[in-house]
């Protein structure tokens, strides 16, 4: 099994009233519950941070391609140990 790690998605969404539920529901729907998340308001754009522990590079990738799906979001960026090793 690959090491379980605090993951982070940075998220450019956006500054819409349902952005932050869709992609809290991502995590919901996996019966996950985020540690943080932060969002701020950049003019018509939000700037979201999510950090959830306990995944998986899989699992990080299918939460970030579901985000990326959601006609808000123009940019969905993951940090994981795991990415900063290949860098």
């Amino acid at each position: 099994m690959r090491d379980l790690a605090v993951v982070e998605f940075r998220i450019r969404a956006l500054a819409d009233v349902q952005t932050l539920l869709r992609l809290v529901n991502n995590f919901a729907q996996r019966g996950l519950t985020p540690s943080d998340l932060t969002a701020r308001v950049d003019g018509a754009w939000l700037d979201i941070s999510i950090r959830q522990p306990g995944l998986d590079p899989m699992g990080a990738s299918l939460i970030a391609e579901k985000m990326r799906a959601t006609h808000q979001v123009s940019a969905v960026e993951i940090r994981a140990p795991w990415e900063m090793v290949r860098q």
